[in-house]
């Protein structure tokens, strides 16, 4: 009888714990989506509610932050480039802090500093985030196909919202994110 009780309690706490974890996921696709439709407050809201939920997740800082490039970018007259730009670079540096493994983060402070014009800085943080995917020399990554050909499509969307005129970085960029996941939404 313990034993049947014991097995019905943790398959209950199992089945919650994949509940909530799904529930953050859905939860930041619809911040990611009305991102997209440029309903920032909203998106902005969600993500707060995410990060009581789940603060351990560098992806959600990273898109949180990204949600403040683009707010920027939809209106730059109500919007200051420096202040949205801060908001966005603290909480880049957050989710790196957090979860230093996560190379989104990274992606997101390359933007910045190639908007920014710098691109030695710019090229480091996009170097990190390229030695956390998947290689010989990095065989612990855990990141899934589909992840890193994120990582490469917003790496070489950041040089396209910094009018990099750099085909020769985009370019293989794209190809290599093809090559991972031919069916992103956002390729």
């Amino acid at each position: 009888m313990k034993k049947v009780i014991f097995k019905s309690l943790v398959f209950s706490i199992t089945f919650l714990f994949m509940q909530g974890n799904i529930i953050v996921a859905q939860d930041l696709q619809s911040a990611i989506k009305l991102t997209r439709s440029e309903q920032f407050c909203k998106a902005d809201q969600i993500f707060k509610s995410i990060l009581e939920k789940n603060p351990g997740d560098g992806s959600i800082y990273f898109y949180y932050g990204e949600n403040y490039l683009q707010k920027y970018f939809s209106d730059t007259i109500t919007y200051s480039y420096g202040e949205m730009a801060d908001s966005a670079k603290i909480l880049f540096q957050k989710g790196i802090e957090l979860y230093s493994d996560n190379p989104l983060n990274y992606v997101g402070l390359g933007e910045i500093e190639l908007i920014n014009k710098d691109t030695t800085q710019a090229q480091k943080h996009f170097e990190k985030a390229l030695s956390l995917l998947p290689s010989k020399t990095n065989k612990n990554s855990g990141l899934l196909k589909k992840e890193q050909a994120v990582v490469l499509i917003k790496m070489a969307n950041a040089y396209l919202k910094a009018h990099t005129a750099d085909s020769a970085m985009v370019f293989p960029l794209l190809r290599d994110a093809e090559k991972l996941d031919n069916k992103n939404f956002d390729l």
